[in-house]
């Protein structure tokens, strides 16, 4: 940039009495700095002719830095086929599927890419024969595994040196179609221009077959890879296989030939459902990434024949992982299509025969439930082996057969049956406490499904209760005209009402009860101590714990002690509020005794 100064070449001119400056912009070509910081020495002359005298003045020196440029790698991958409504089908309408449009960026160089953002177009039809109107729409895109807003923009921030991002846009076409012709341009626009400034070094264009997993755990990123179709031919077989983690690392695809696809097993569960098991032989390379394709003419495509693919199981025990390296196509020339993608790896150099055990059937949906999310019971210390502790009880809506386990395979304090539910205990007691632990509830559906739910035990001493659940209450001894409560245990002493004339207690297993209408007698078995209780009264059912009982005294019975024989006096409990209302009315008829007599004073007084 020049102030003052009209050229630099050696034509330039400065006016009398004007000051000027040249300013300089420099950027450097990629090569000026390959890998790392290159440093550069920057100086000059400056020479000019004043009165037809020459000058030269040396400028100052400066040394400055040069970083690295990025280098970018693009590839975009695009669907052949696209699934939507026929046009030759008549009173019928296609369901329409998504497609996937996506683009790998690498930035190959050793500098950091700035800021990068990506403006793509939606894909054009050239050529349309027929005429007819098709529509592309975007339902959706996603950065790496981050959903995104669905635009053909996309700001994929800073790519730093050697690191590949790929975005992903889901779209539906009104038609049903397929592309056969793919172009791809891209625009970089730098200050001057110049194309060796450009930052993109190279662009491709990739016919996608499938969206499938390298899931080697070496190079496993959890985002999906392209498998692509780039040398063409009229089975559309794929050829590369790109990964998501390094734009740089393509695999060649070698096809295997299918030599068996038969029917093995038809299998039913326990729970009526059908299970086709179908054994799938290739011959391929002995090390490779390898795809294989075969018409499946032993299951049904559709649907609603519960006829999924459900697992897919190579003979040495490797799972491939279904819907990413196991599918099945109807779209392609129109045939139910079985596809396969795997790697082997064998010390050999020759072809290898390998197969695989493929699984259809309904899908299971739902986990099975505990009839609880927790169980509460208690224990005796003194328990032995093999006491039952609880049952557990769960149910499955897909009606599978399921199984019980303890979740920490280490725990060993008690010990589950599979099938029962039964908990019994595994391990002597050591001390009284709680011990908390979780089971789970696991079905044999395809896939298979668990929930858990939490068990807590309470290891007591020989005198405490057996069971939260079904706790003892003290016992109620009826003597004569006295009432009292054996209390074994340490818990509050209380007696329950269930209506006015009839006491019903929970029996301590020491001892022996027996009951007739309105009365209630107790045989102990030993010589427990007594406590005296009081009582409320509530409605309906009821808990009582307050006031002193009251008994009403008619025909004595008696009450048998191993020690002693007490006469006992049948009883009944006046309910509280009567009681109330009584000793109310009792007062109230005082006072009025009293006011009475005192005016029979005064009159008496007043007389006199």
């Amino acid at each position: 940039m020049l102030n003052g100064i009209t050229a630099v070449d050696g034509t330039g001119r400065l006016g009398m009495d004007i000051s000027g400056y040249a300013e300089w912009l420099m950027i450097p070509y990629s090569n000026a700095a390959t890998q790392d910081d290159t440093l550069y020495d920057v100086g000059g002359r400056l020479s000019y002719t004043v009165g037809g005298s020459n000058f030269s003045v040396p400028l100052l020196p400066d040394t400055i830095t040069v970083k690295p440029n990025p280098s970018l790698i693009v590839h975009y991958f695009h669907e052949k086929y696209v699934r939507g409504d026929d046009p030759l089908t008549q009173n019928v309408i296609e369901p329409t599927v998504p497609f996937t449009l996506a683009v790998m960026i690498m930035n190959d160089g050793y500098g950091i890419a700035r800021a990068l953002k990506i403006s793509s177009a939606q894909p054009e039809i050239r050529e349309n024969e027929k005429g007819l109107l098709i529509t592309f729409k975007i339902i959706g895109a996603q950065l790496e595994n981050n959903p995104l807003a669905p635009s053909l923009t996309v700001y994929f921030g800073d790519i730093n040196s050697l690191e590949t991002k790929t975005a992903r846009w889901l779209l539906t076409s009104t038609l049903k179609g397929t592309f056969y012709n793919y172009s791809a341009t891209f625009e970089n626009i730098n200050p001057l221009g110049d194309p060796q400034l450009s930052l993109l070094n190279e662009l491709g264009y990739h016919e996608l077959i499938y969206l499938v997993r390298i899931d080697l755990s070496s190079n496993d990123d959890g985002l999906d890879d392209f498998l692509v179709n780039d040398d063409v031919d009229e089975n559309d077989m794929p050829d590369r296989l790109f990964s998501s983690a390094n734009g740089s690392d393509v695999h060649p695809v070698i096809v295997g030939n299918v030599t068996a696809f038969k029917l093995l097993d038809k299998s039913t569960q326990p729970s009526l459902k059908r299970y086709k098991v179908v054994r799938l032989t290739v011959v391929t390379n002995a090390t490779s990434w390898f795809y294989a394709r075969v018409e499946n003419n032993i299951t049904n495509a559709n649907l609603l024949n519960d006829e999924n693919l459900l697992t897919v199981v190579r003979t040495d025990g490797r799972n491939i992982w279904v819907e990413k390296n196991a599918w099945q196509t109807t779209h392609i020339k129109n045939i139910f299509l079985f596809h396969l993608l795997d790697f082997i790896s064998q010390d050999s150099n020759t072809t290898i025969e390998i197969s695989y055990n493929l699984t259809f059937g309904p899908r299971n949906m739902y986990a099975p439930k505990f009839t609880s999310s927790e169980y509460m019971t208690s224990v005796s210390i003194n328990a032995v082996l093999g006491t039952t502790v609880l049952t557990l009880k769960a149910y499955d809506i897909d009606n599978d057969t399921y199984t019980f386990r303890i979740k920490n395979d280490s725990f060993e304090q008690f010990y589950v049956e599979q099938n029962t539910g039964e908990i019994t205990v595994a391990r002597t007691f050591t001390s009284v406490g709680t011990i908390t632990f979780e089971v789970v509830v696991q079905d044999l559906g395809i896939p298979s499904k668990s929930s858990f739910s939490v068990v807590i035990v309470k290891i007591h001493d020989v005198n405490m209760t057996s069971s939260p659940s079904n706790t003892t209450l003290p016992i109620i001894v009826i003597t004569s005209r006295s009432t009292s409560v054996t209390n074994t245990t340490s818990t509050r002493p209380s007696i329950v009402m269930t209506n006015r004339r009839t006491i019903t207690t929970q029996v301590n297993p020491n001892y022996t009860a027996s009951t007739r209408t309105n009365w209630h007698s107790i045989v102990p078995d030993t010589t427990p101590s007594s406590t005296s209780v009081d009582v409320s009264e509530q409605s309906s059912t009821h808990t009582l714990e307050s006031s002193k009982i009251i008994v009403m005294s008619t025909t004595p019975r008696n009450i048998t002690n191993k020690e002693e024989k007490a006469e006992t006096t049948p009883f009944m409990v006046i309910p509280i509020a009567i009681s109330a209302a009584v000793l109310v009315l009792l007062v109230i008829t005082i006072i009025v005794l009293m006011c009475v007599l005192r005016k029979r004073a005064l009159l008496r007084a007043y007389v006199i």
